[in-house]
């Protein structure tokens, strides 16, 4: 139960939200109260995971290669630390180091939809750009603590990053933190769901009166810090959940309190107005703003919070190798040097005695031979099953570390083909590639942080100054206030006190920042291969090309010269270009339809034509059938000739027929396959203008611009007479058959008096 505290509304918890220190807002006893409290729990979380912190200490020894002194089986027995542990450790720092930053990039943004105007690629670049040179060069604790942090998380089996603003130093800051530092009661499930995460960080005095004087206005305890320059001050900076308000719910806060006095010097609210839920004027829920972010190594298999890295998986089997490389070695040392039994009718001199090669040493002997009075045991030397033993624990611990020799660079076997060596190297980088991606997460998790922090904290002087904006941009951006003219040119000059850009580019509600490391290669040979398989399927694309080259490591002043920078296109010309487009399908739609109706009428045509053909020969048959029956002489030329006759008509209503059907068949290949094709003239011929050409009966019938070539085909039923003209069959000029004669082309009718005519 904390004394005085006092009942609060809503009001008051969103008064607070962004003040730098609340803690004068509470009496000092309730302050000691707070800060007895937090200290009483952190030492709870300090116990649950003793354990763990007793595997840490086990394999921070092996890893440091601490050398101790040994007194079995003799004083300063070997006591040797293979380095198993540490070689695993530098080889998992070097590959993901290579991962986390390429270049001179470290963030990434993901853009998602259309992007038609190009402007959210052009943000995509100006927010990776400030990040990335926020990480690199602004932040300087950053790069140290990331190389700190790789190196460190496969040993511990986790590691944090603390990423705040600091008031002091006027700019963010991602603390990286071990997780001796970092106290979480071992039974939570994850960070975030935590009731306590606590920091413990030891400061300098001169630093602590820098933050009581200065703009954190830290609650004044000099008179308790150490008078010992010598002696650094310990601090808990808790992130809990408290119920300073009296209205039986918790509200989250960073609580900071002195270790040995347990003053509360800070209380930081860690929320802000719009994260604040209410109903019927009480606070239902609050959702926290988060501080520090886990990196883990691999989960617990107990499901406890504490994870596992190379202090647990390898710290015993660690330990096995070195006693049986002490042993090997103690057996080496004992057959090199070994004891020697004297008898008593033996003198040696006095003192440390040792023999040393071409030295003379007198002794007494009493009688009988020296060897005689000497012996010394038998000493068989280092154990080939020992070799054997420390060979199998070796190659256990390389399998569990993932470690190889061609992992770690080493030459493989002779004749084995680099697809198989690149097999080997993918498989064996499964494991890593595991961890990665839980780093991956952890770093998104972290530039998310940041990225609010710009938000909340930067002002476009700031990014201007990072990102060298253009005139355009900001033009097109709508940001002319940022804009001035000087000697009658336009440049670009941040006005102070805008924060527009800032809050335009780090919307908090459009938020895709990523890590620019790609968890799914996890190797720069399993990369350069994905790149080169992409470069060849489209190797024209200017997309594919940058993405090559930005893969080999190529700068990207050195890319622009490669690929140019394309333009978005211009939205009028995306318009007139859609207009275009739909134009052209309407007119080839109704071209389609146009060509159909043509071919139809044609074909009508045609049967026309042949009917008429028909009738006309028909009645021509029945004249000429009729004067058979009337004539009397030379009946047997005159049935020659109506047999003739009669198989010329014959012929002409098979010709039709088949005409008939490829017409057919035309019109319905060219209703399937579209194009466009000539126009048929008189003669059986094509061409690519729309002309007439006369039917049987001297008619003009239109030929279509396209599909099937129909006039040609009519035509070509049509007997030659004047250029493709019709003709007549006169009965008058038909009364006599005698100059009748068959012809195989056509059937064309030579009347008595030399006046020729056509069937069609």
């Amino acid at each position: 139960m904390i004394p005085d505290l006092k009942k609060r509304d809503i009001k008051w918890l969103k008064d607070n939200c962004g003040k730098l220190n609340i803690a004068d807002q509470f009496e000092l006893t309730t302050l000691n109260a707070i800060g007895a409290d937090i200290v009483e729990l952190v030492e709870v979380d300090r116990t649950s995971r003793s354990e763990w912190l007793e595997s840490c200490d086990n394999g921070e020894k092996i890893a440091m290669q601490v050398k101790e002194e040994k007194s079995f089986p003799w004083p300063n027995a070997a006591n040797i630390k293979d380095p198993l542990m540490p070689v695993a450790m530098m080889q998992f720092a070097a590959r993901a180091g290579a991962e986390v930053v390429r270049g001179r990039d470290v963030v990434k943004t993901h853009m998602t939809g259309a992007d038609a105007t190009g402007l959210k690629e052009k943000r995509a670049k100006r927010v990776s750009t400030a990040m990335s040179y926020q990480c690199l060069t602004q932040m300087t604790e950053w790069m140290p603590g990331t190389d700190q942090l790789l190196s460190s998380m496969s040993g511990y089996g986790m590691y944090y990053k603390k990423t705040y603003y600091d008031p002091s130093l006027g700019r963010n800051v991602s603390l990286a933190c071990s997780p001796r530092k970092i106290i979480v009661h071992n039974d939570v499930t994850d960070l975030e769901s935590s009731e306590r995460v606590t920091h413990e960080f030891e400061w300098s005095k001169n630093k602590v009166i820098e933050r009581i004087r200065g703009k954190v206005k830290w609650v004044d305890i000099e008179d308790k810090l150490n008078t010992d320059d010598t002696q650094l001050n310990k601090f808990f900076e808790c992130d809990c959940w408290y119920d300073l308000d009296d209205d039986g719910y918790k509200e989250p806060y960073i609580i900071t309190v002195h270790q040995e006095s347990g003053s509360v010097v800070r209380i930081y609210c860690r929320f802000d107005e719009e994260s604040i839920s209410k109903i019927d004027d009480r606070v239902a829920k609050i959702e926290p703003t988060h501080t520090i972010t886990e990196f883990p190594f691999l989960p617990s298999p107990d499901g406890k919070f504490h994870k596992m890295g190379f202090f647990r998986l390898l710290g015993p089997l660690n330990e096995e190798i070195n006693t049986v490389q002490n042993q090997l070695i103690d057996a080496g040392t004992y057959q090199n040097s070994p004891p020697i039994f004297a008898g008593r009718g033996v003198k040696l001199p006095g003192g440390n005695f040792r023999a040393a090669p071409g030295r003379y040493i007198p002794v007494e002997s009493t009688g009988g031979a020296l060897r005689d009075n000497l012996f010394i045991p038998p000493t068989p030397g280092p154990s080939t099953v020992l070799m054997s033993l420390l060979q199998l624990l070796k190659d256990d611990g390389m399998k569990l570390a993932s470690v190889s020799e061609t992992m770690m660079g080493d030459e493989p076997q002779a004749n084995v083909p680099a697809t198989t060596t690149l097999a080997i190297l993918d498989q064996g980088l499964k494991v890593f590639s595991s961890v990665l991606v839980r780093l991956y997460r952890a770093f998104e998790s972290e530039f998310r942080k940041l990225y609010r922090l710009n938000f909340l904290y930067m002002d476009d002087i700031e990014y201007i100054k990072i990102i060298d904006i253009s005139v355009d941009d900001l033009k097109e951006l709508g940001l002319t206030e940022h804009i001035s003219a000087i000697g009658g040119q336009e440049i670009v000059k941040a006005k102070k006190g805008v924060r527009k850009l800032v809050q335009l580019d780090f919307d908090l509600d459009d938020c895709d920042i990523q890590p620019v490391m790609d968890p799914t290669a996890a190797s720069e040979a399993i990369r350069l291969a994905r790149a080169q398989a992409i470069y060849q399927a489209d190797p024209q694309n200017p997309a594919v090309k940058k993405y090559f080259y930005q893969v080999l490591g190529v700068p990207d002043r050195l890319i622009k010269l490669f690929v140019p920078d394309q333009q978005p296109p211009d939205p009028k010309m995306l318009m007139i270009q859609a207009k275009i487009t739909e134009m052209q399908q309407n007119g080839h739609i109704a071209f389609e339809t146009l060509r159909n109706k043509s071919a139809e009428l044609a074909v009508k045509e045609l049967e026309i034509s042949y009917k008429m053909a028909v009738l006309e020969s028909q009645s021509v048959l029945n004249k000429a059938q009729a004067e058979l029956a009337l004539a009397n002489s030379d009946s047997v030329q005159v049935q020659m000739h109506i047999n003739a006759f009669q198989a010329q008509v014959d012929h002409l209503n098979n010709e039709f027929q088949k005409q008939t059907d490829a017409i057919r068949l035309l019109i319905e290949g060219g209703q399937q396959n579209g194009g466009d094709g000539g126009t048929s003239d008189g003669n059986g011929g094509t061409s690519g203008v729309a002309e007439k050409s006369p039917d049987a009966q001297g008619n003009d019938v239109s030929g279509g611009n396209a599909g099937p070539d129909i006039s040609g085909l009519v035509a070509g039923l049509l007997p030659p007479g004047n250029g493709g003209g019709g003709g007549d069959v006169d009965g008058q000029n038909a009364g006599s058959l005698k100059g009748i004669q068959p012809h195989t082309g056509s059937s064309q009718l030579s009347a008595a008096e030399g006046k020729s005519g056509t069937m069609m």
